[in-house]
């Protein structure tokens, strides 16, 4: 069975938590392995690492499109389960662990349908991430041809459809919004998904404006265990992410063309990659090349995020102030929720490359300003991103579910012992 438990012991590498919160409980976490916002696979081992530390139990339930696809890295992890096979998997898994709330954390057309029905049928507490805007919009960042849109935020999702919006498929967005619009008519976006976690106040507002109740979604961001980087010399920019439109990139591209005098170190791939690599500012990696991340962050002056509209969580920037690596970023709605002006990074007009471009060269310019601007950003991490931080908030969602589900008298005792027939 693709599963896991989660002891103290497991969780020792985070901060001893408070065991006294409210009783302990079992939480089944759930997850496909090719979703990539949160931190991806390892925001799941810091989300199971926190909870463990506090005295709770934590079971993973993980699903895979190819079942021949090699485990994790990470040996905490287990090898995922073939998505075919998910109802009677996880409704076996959930007979067996007993668990009091079920964590969802992101949409997947396989996997969620499954997870409503199990929680249907044990009448379980449902947390459901919602890091991007996929309930509501088949692209899942509210972003078409360039620009913002959300022709389809609290209406149908014909408009999607017909301008193939999930993946450039008139099949497939088809598909998807008809999966959308049956959970949506049968009361599992509203129901059974007990609260939705979003990242931000923005997201939360969206979500709600999709039409999600507005008293089930609060606002909760992933976080995650990063150490503190080691002094050392830092120089050039980063940019981190897909080379492509959405991400903002072109605009980044523009603006490299008058910054032929630095460098910045750019990691991704993409559509863009070939004029990327043409440009004298950038020095060009594909992911996972040379330096880890984490290494290359901790040694780079700021970060380079010119989205240009909020399409999802920023996760990028949050491993940004881990490191304490100050970023430049567009000063849209969401992305200015995290990037404080002058004191966290620096923002720019969003799709203006002149602006970018003032804005990398004062922070070449500057470099213990940017220090400073390092050190603070640190800090918003670990009063918001970190593990300790992120563990408090997330139990304090798994308790408010459970009194959802079973009243505020009985909470987690109610939920300790459900029957599971």
């Amino acid at each position: 069975m693709s599963t896991i438990g989660y002891s103290a012991a497991v969780g020792a590498i985070c901060p001893t938590l408070p065991k006294s919160w409210f009783k302990s409980m079992r939480v089944l976490v759930a997850y496909d392995r090719a979703f990539n916002r949160g931190f991806g696979e390892s925001g799941v081992v810091a989300l199971a690492d926190s909870l463990a530390s506090a005295g709770h139990e934590v079971d993973i339930f993980s699903t895979t499109a190819d079942a021949a696809q090699p485990p994790s890295n990470d040996e905490r992890l287990p090898r995922p389960l073939p998505r075919e096979h998910t109802l009677p998997l996880l409704r076996a898994h959930v007979k067996a662990a007993r668990p009091a709330v079920i964590h969802l954390l992101h949409w997947q057309a396989d996997l969620s349908p499954s997870v409503y029905r199990v929680a249907r049928e044990f009448k379980l507490p449902l947390v459901q991430n919602a890091l991007d805007f996929q309930l509501h919009c088949l692209q899942g960042g509210l972003f078409r041809n360039g620009r913002h849109c959300e022709d389809c935020l609290g209406h149908s999702r014909l408009k999607g459809v017909a301008r193939a919006c999930d993946g450039g498929s008139v099949r497939s967005s088809a598909m998807l919004a008809a999966r959308l619009g049956y959970h949506e008519l049968i009361g599992d976006f509203s129901r059974t998904a007990t609260l939705y976690l979003a990242p931000t106040y923005y997201a939360r507002g969206k979500l709600i404006e999709g039409g999600l109740p507005r008293d089930r979604v609060i606002v909760r961001a992933p976080y995650a265990d990063i150490p503190l980087p080691r002094d050392g010399d830092r120089a050039n920019g980063l940019y981190v992410g897909p080379l492509n439109d959405e991400s903002g990139f072109l605009t980044l591209m523009q603006a490299a063309l008058d910054l032929a005098d630095m460098k910045i170190d750019v990691v991704g791939e993409g559509d863009d990659l070939a004029l990327a690599e043409q440009i004298p500012a950038f020095h060009v990696v594909t992911p996972m090349a040379d330096a880890p991340l984490a290494e290359r962050m901790a040694r780079s002056r700021f970060l380079v995020y010119p989205a240009p509209s909020y399409t999802g969580f920023a996760d990028t920037i949050i491993n940004a102030f881990g490191a304490r690596l100050p970023v430049v970023a567009s000063a849209t709605s969401g992305i200015d929720e995290l990037v404080e002006d002058g004191q966290t990074g620096l923002l720019f007009e969003p799709g203006n490359a002149v602006d970018l471009a003032r804005k990398i060269r004062w922070a070449n310019a500057h470099p213990e300003n940017m220090l400073e601007m390092g050190r603070n950003a640190r800090n918003v991490y670990q009063e918001r991103f970190s593990s300790i931080r992120g563990a408090r908030q997330m139990i304090d969602a798994y308790e408010l579910a459970c009194q959802l589900v079973h009243g505020p008298l009985l909470g987690t005792a109610r939920a300790a012992t459900a029957t599971f027939k």
